[in-house]
């Protein structure tokens, strides 16, 4: 970050450090607690999880219980990611019923982006086209 000529910032020289905190990063102790820990296995070591305890692991946090949930303040792409992992990818057109398109989109029927699975709709790209220039 450059400033302007003359500039001071404003935590120059302030290097708040209490009396008594004790710095628990220091090479020394840095040092012997790598020496009291050299030669010992993992607590994990060789352990294997069962199916049951990685499928648990699995869904523990996925969806609206994951800390990065962002509900209905979603992005576009985020919401598109969503409705392809509760929907599937489309493999046919909704409009023209053709199947032998390179590519099909989820399609927004009424505008909104909510979260609601009825309100998408498999489209090929030029019917989705077609909506969407209808739709503005």
């Amino acid at each position: 970050m450059s400033f302007q000529k003359g500039y001071t910032p404003w935590n120059k020289g302030m290097h708040y450090d209490p009396p008594n905190r004790v710095n628990l990063y220091t090479p020394e102790l840095n040092k012997r607690r790598s020496e009291k820990l050299m030669g010992r296995p993992s607590v994990n070591k060789g352990k294997k999880l069962s199916l049951e305890t990685r499928i648990k692991m699995s869904f523990a946090k996925t969806g609206e219980k994951s800390p990065v949930w962002k509900g209905e303040k979603v992005s576009y792409s985020g919401l598109h990611k969503w409705v392809v992992s509760k929907l599937g990818n489309p493999k046919e057109c909704w409009h023209c019923k053709t199947t032998k398109r390179a590519m099909y989109h989820w399609a927004n029927i009424s505008g909104r982006y909510k979260r609601n699975l009825e309100d998408w709709i498999r489209l090929c790209v030029p019917c989705h086209s077609r909506m969407d220039r209808g739709r503005t």
